[in-house]
């Protein structure tokens, strides 16, 4: 597999998420039915909180398919999952609770475990069995062998008949699980608690400080979430959902929390007595209330579980994430179910999906519209999870891809995002074929407060180092492509490189990929942190050539100059120290997967030269380039390992080599090749045919028990056959661990200054075995060829399109592209030859219009991601026919992008597609009570929520006089007055807004607030909201209800032209997000191709169709019922929500800039706010007075005539 092997002795088990739950559906326009793949899908609450929350509950079919690697995780969610169908009176629900949540059981829970877990036992005889039963057509399984694996679960928590010998071995073995996590708390936590609790309270996390800490201790001596200990029973039993199986070596996780994956800001903010989710009972004052909110939406998802069940198909896989997606690659470029992938990197058996679900006509999908990968990028490596999940992808502009992250703490986002993907972060996102929207268009309408508040929280420690010991989660939303401007543009292009550009781009890679074999770089910033991060390596050179092979049908390039140059680079680097060692390990997998073909490789590998291997290859009949070895090694040398404590052995990578016999990894004489994608697994090896046949295999009988069985451990791993013809009886294979900062300290005492923990001759029969390929497998893994449609450059309508990567070579990463259009019919030719003037028209952020003087028809260069037409430049062949456009990205924070674009909308089959505000069921969400008289006092953390839309730029531009505010943050402050207003937190108390242009019109726009509800999902608000454009047409038929609003009952909110064009953009998509209507045939935007129709005042910017259609209870405090009617059915409902800068793009604001407000007005540009100059650079100061700081010449060119009145020169 394409990432490092780790000895498996310490793992954790993550029965129940730690991070907030998600609507899987929220980016999903409700006429599409949800086709999801959940890889690392942990615990059900993101299933359960889909079912409550998703925009389309009763016309959207969902078919969602789980994996995970932990056989106990899918055990314990569809027994949970089938408790919950089965309870259809709703009597059940608190033993669901305790035995889905609960570390101890009383005896109800326990019986209705056990005679749950026997029942879905029984159906689990076969996987036809399964699918006849009772839940075969709700929940299915992949493959056999995760429903055997599954069974054994449910056999577990089923073992109620026991004798009592056996029944105190049982209950000793669970108790030893429960304590060994006790003391591994007790290790890692110690008397502190978790923070990550303010994530799920959000956005209210400063209420809710001091009880999620107490809830989460509460919870670990009481083992469980009851409000009185002293009332539960003394015989509880332990709970074996829990509880690791006999063969199995995972402890609890310290973080185990159940109430983490809830939103708990319900505990904490007064709703309306007909809201949704109002806890029975009311809200207590006491921590405890924090688990009452927590059951009752566990009670609700379950009954909203229930009721939808039929619109449910639910697939379950155990086994590695990045195994099944290849294999599910593998399906769509083949249609063969079988991969030769194995289900994880310690288990010789092969992925074999049930074909009748994956053949061409099954049931089962291999593509889907909506991909979560939870956060198995901090698990798997960001770049190997991308590469095999990204084809997976229906490239449509309505799917979305959602990686999550929760590592350890990063100085800011802005670092860890160029860490992410080993290379500039929007270069590699185009290299892997996504578009991280959020990124492009700098605007979200999730908020990311609690994690600004928890920064602060890390960051006012006090020691810089403890700044990274907190955790940081970042949530990254990825698009296909970017819709924006015309349907016909959205096909993707191949990018057009130059090879030795790429080749640069590559090298790059490859040294953020092995940053930690960079010792000159980790002992010049040594720290308990690099230590952490480098002896945590995500990738082996099998993880580069995965890459390679995903890119190279996407770029157009010399691909075998391209890669003669990557390979040289790579051997003549110096900086990984030990590069060469690994370069045989990178060229295998580079020709196993047919990345390039190395000459090398084969031209030694001719059956003469095998004689020389007196065993095995040497009569073979054909040899190939690369063999499999498969290494055993003995209990005994293993035992130095075993006996380590888990907190002293961690998780080490390991790793084999071949090499002369009197070599070292310290030593520069003999020769050494390491190869670092190893296999684990223990049993017993058996031979089929001899060593000197072609056919000759090794069979593996597997120990279940694994580390804590008999058999010896047996390593696999792939080489290139004439590394094993080299010298063969001068030469050793060992298995070691790979040396790190963390395993040289922890090992170098035990194996030696090399951590080897085996050595054995190459030519030993008994302990090496060299096949065609790995055990149990018909061939090597496939990694498939990701290619999607691509745009068609041949030439059409007399001209081709090419578009290039333009490269700065500063910083090796794409700075912007060069379109060009070679014209080949006669009249464009003639016509440029004439000498015709060429024009540039920016039509969209993404699509540059040329035209020709006298040529009607314009000739459009669409681009992958946004650029910026007014900074490009153009080159002009009269002769050679080609027009040339180079254009550098857009950036908006640099003032060179686009204000108005923000939740860019799509018109797909003539109905708009949302591209990055998510969609709501506004019925679904609580009502916020603004109305009682001590609800501004309860609202207080609302001012808190609404000022964290703004960036720590754009706050300075709102509370700096002399830097002008850009329309953007104009625009959060309307927003900001119109939540203020509303709830009476500031200024009088209204329901209705006017959008004043008073140069230009004056009010274009009504807004209407009915109620102000919380978007759990999103950890923010949005306000129940009507949409009342004035347009010419109607202003008659408005005459009464505007007049009474004259009376003072409207709050005029000032804009300028700038600003209103955002609104005219953002409030179709407001619109859209909450949306439970259908466009009709003759839909404005379908007869305009427009969205929004107009952004001139008088004319209308939304469609009829949504006008009119409200709730029965929707109205309008202040306005009159017969006010409204009037209104009512020329406006149209929308969310209305703040809008967030994205925390990865810019500095949110911070509680420390207030305290450093001098220092932050000198580390920003004077003019525009930004904190940094093109390309990343440092600002310059001002060279006569060395005071104020600039981004560019421009801004310092364009500051001057303020800045000359207080400028004076320096003493210095």
């Amino acid at each position: 597999m394409p990432r490092p092997t780790a000895i498996n002795l310490v793992t954790f088990f993550y029965p129940i998420g730690n991070t907030p739950c998600v609507c899987l559906t929220q980016d999903l326009p409700p006429e599409d039915d949800a086709r999801i793949l959940l890889l690392g899908c942990g615990d059900i609450r993101n299933i359960l909180f889909t079912a409550y929350a998703d925009a389309a509950p009763l016309t959207r079919s969902m078919d969602i398919t789980c994996c995970d690697h932990e056989g106990a995780i899918i055990a314990r969610n569809v027994l949970a999952l089938t408790l919950m169908l089965d309870d259809v009176s709703d009597q059940q629900h608190s033993s669901i609770w305790q035995i889905y949540y609960h570390f101890y059981l009383d005896d109800k829970s326990l019986k209705l475990l056990q005679v749950q877990a026997k029942k879905l036992s029984h159906l689990a005889r076969t996987i036809e069995s399964w699918k006849a039963g009772a839940y075969g057509k709700l929940m299915a399984f992949c493959d056999e062998d995760t429903l055997t694996m599954v069974k054994q679960h449910w056999d577990e928590y089923a073992v109620s008949d026991l004798s009592k010998n056996e029944q105190v071995k049982h209950d000793n073995r669970l108790k030893a699980s429960f304590e060994a996590a006790q003391k591994m708390k007790r290790d890692r936590v110690g008397s502190s608690f978790p923070l990550t609790g303010l994530r799920s309270t959000a956005p209210v996390s400063l209420h809710a400080t001091t009880d999620t800490g107490k809830i989460y201790a509460h919870y670990w001596k009481h083992g469980s979430t009851d409000r009185n200990p002293t009332l539960l029973p003394n015989n509880r039993r332990l709970n074996p959902t829990f509880a690791p199986m006999e063969t199995e070596t995972f402890t609890l996780h310290y973080g185990t929390d159940p109430q983490l994956g809830f939103p708990l800001a319900t505990a904490y903010i007064p709703f309306t007595k007909e809201s949704p989710l109002l806890t029975e009972g009311g809200t207590k004052s006491d921590f405890h209330r924090i688990t009452d909110a927590a059951r009752t939406h566990f009670q609700a998802w379950a009954k909203s579980f229930r009721k939808s069940a039929e619109k449910f198909t639910l697939r379950f896989f155990v086994g590695d994430a990045i195994g099944f997606c290849h294999t599910l690659q593998h399906i769509n470029s083949s249609g063969n179910v079988n991969s030769n992938w194995y289900r994880t990197k310690y288990t010789i058996q092969t992925i074999d999906l049930y074909p009748e679900d994956y053949n061409s006509s099954g049931s089962a999908h291999s593509v889907f519209n909506v991909i979560d990968t939870s956060n198995l990028l901090d698990h798997l490596g960001p770049l190997n999870v991308l590469v095999a999940a990204t084809p997976l992808l229906e490239r449509g502009v309505a799917s979305i891809m959602y990686t999550e992250s929760l590592v350890a703490r990063e100085t800011n986002r802005k670092d860890y995002m160029d860490k992410l993907l080993c290379g500039s972060f929007p270069t590699m996102a185009l290299l892997l074929g996504l578009v991280p929207i959020e990124y492009w268009t700098g605007a979200t309408a999730v908020s990311n407060a609690a994690e600004s508040m928890l920064d602060i929280s890390t960051s006012v420690a006090g020691v810089p180092e403890e700044v990274n010991q907190g955790q940081m989660y970042c949530r990254i939303v990825w698009k296909p492509v970017l819709a924006c401007g015309d349907p016909s543009d959205i096909m993707e292009q191949k990018l057009h490189f130059d090879a030795k550009d790429l080749a640069n781009l590559i090298h790059h890679t490859y040294q953020a990929m092995f940053e930690h074999e960079d010792h000159m770089k980790t002992f010049a910033s040594l720290s308990m942190r690099t230590i952490r991060v480098n002896s945590c390596p995500y990738y082996n050179r099998g993880s580069l050539a995965a890459f390679l092979r995903f890119i190279k049908p996407r770029v157009v390039t010399d691909w075998d100059t391209m890669m003669e140059l990557v390979l040289d680079r790579i051997a003549g680097d110096g900086s990984i120290m030990m590069g060469l060692c690994y370069y045989n390990d990178l060229c295998a997998h580079v020709s196993l997967i047919q990345v390039h073909d190395i000459p090398g490789l084969s031209v030694e590998c001719q059956p003469s030269d095998a004689a020389k291997f007196r065993n095995g290859l040497g009569a073979w009949k054909s040899l190939p380039t690369v063999v499999c070895m498969t290494l055993v090694v003995s209990r005994a040398k293993i035992e130095s390992i075993r006996k380590l404590t888990p907190n002293q052995l961690g998780s080490p990578n390991v790793q084999c080599t071949i090499q002369a016999a009197s070599a070292s990894q310290f030593s520069i004489s003999g020769w050494q090749e390491i190869f670092a994608d190893v296999h684990l697994t223990f049993g017993e090896l058996t031979k089929e045919a001899e060593a000197t046949d072609d056919e000759h295999k090794v069979l593996i009988k597997e120990d279940p028990l694994g580390w804590k069985g008999k058999s010896p451990l047996l390593v696999t791993f792939n080489v290139p056959s004439w590394v094993v013809l080299r010298d063969p009886s001068k030469t050793v294979v060992t298995f070691g661990v790979q040396s790190t900062p963390q395993s040289v300290g922890t090992f170098m005492k035990s194996l030696g200054l090399t951590l080897t923990i085996d050595t054995t001759k190459l030519q030993d029969n008994n302990t090496v075995h060299i096949t065609k390929f790995p055990p149990h497998c018909a061939g090597f893994a496939s990694i498939s060829t990701f290619s999607p449609m691509f745009k068609d450059e041949e030439t059409k309508n007399g001209f081709k399109i090419t578009i290039s990567a333009n490269i700065e070579q500063s910083t090796r990463s794409i700075c912007g592209f060069t379109g060009r259009l070679d014209l080949h019919s006669e009249n464009l030719t003639a016509t440029l030859k004439a000498g015709s003037k060429v024009v540039l028209t920016q039509l969209s952020p993404t699509t540059i219009a040329v035209t020709l003087e006298n040529h009607l028809l314009p000739l459009k260069l669409t681009f992958p991601v946004p650029v910026q037409s007014s900074k490009s430049r153009t080159r002009i062949a009269r002769k050679s026919s080609y027009i040339e456009v180079i254009v550098p990205f857009a950036d908006h924070v640099s003032n060179q992008g686009f204000t108005n674009f923000m939740f860019p909308l799509f018109l797909r089959n003539h109905i708009p597609v949302i591209s990055n505000m998510p969609y709501l069921n506004l019925g679904c969400l609580p009502i916020i009570d603004t109305t009682s008289k001590t609800s501004t006092k309860s609202l207080e953390w609302l001012t808190s929520l609404i000022s964290h839309q703004f960036s720590a730029r754009e706050r300075l531009q709102r509370d700096t006089e002399s830097i002008e505010a850009d329309p953007r943050t104009n625009f959060k402050d309307s927003i900001f007055s119109i939540f203020m207003h509303y709830t009476g937190i500031q200024g009088a108390k209204c329901s209705v807004f006017g959008l004043n242009d008073a140069e230009h019109g004056g009010v274009q726009i009504i807004l209407l607030v009915s109620r102000m509800l919380l978007d759990m999902a999103s950890h923010t608000v949005v306000l129940d909201s009507a949409v009342l454009p004035l347009t010419h047409e109607m202003m008659g038929e408005r005459v009464p209800f505007l007049g009474s609003l004259g009376n003072g009952g409207m709050v005029m909110i000032k804009v300028n032209q700038e600003e209103m064009k955002i609104w005219h953009e953002v409030l179709p998509a407001m619109v859209e997000r909450c949306r439970v209507w259908k466009h009709i045939p003759s839909c404005a935007y379908k007869t305009s191709g427009k969205i929004p129709l107009s952004a001139k005042n008088g004319v209308a910017l939304i469609c009829s169709c949504g006008a009119g259609k409200y709730p029965d209870d929707f109205s309008i405090a202040g306005v009159s019922k017969s006010h409204w009617a009037m209104a009512r059915k020329f406006a149209t409902r929308a969310a209305l929500s703040p809008i967030f800068a994205v925390n990865y793009v810019e500095r949110p604001f911070q509680l420390r800039d207030l305290l450093e407000k001098d220092e932050m007005k000198i580390l920003v540009c004077r003019k525009c706010g930004k904190d940094h100059g093109g390309g990343g650079k440092a600002l310059s100061k001002c060279a006569r007075c060395l005071v104020v700081w600039y981004c560019s010449p421009e801004c310092q060119r364009a500051d001057w005539k303020e800045h000359k009145t207080t400028c004076k020169a320096s003493e210095a």
